[in-house]
């Protein structure tokens, strides 16, 4: 039997939710992210 590609995947919590939006928003401020720049550079040898 295959598997759906969503069948691994559990909806989030609202508290979850606002955890990780309450720490993306700490790591932003405390300079804790990368650039889109940054992104792009990191996988640009990683695309099939």
């Amino acid at each position: 039997m295959q598997n759906k590609p969503n069948d691994h995947f559990k909806p989030m919590t609202v508290e979850e939710l606002n955890r990780r939006i309450d720490q993306s928003e700490d790591d932003f401020k405390n300079g804790r992210y990368k650039t889109s720049a940054e992104m792009l550079e990191k996988f640009k040898d990683k695309q099939p």
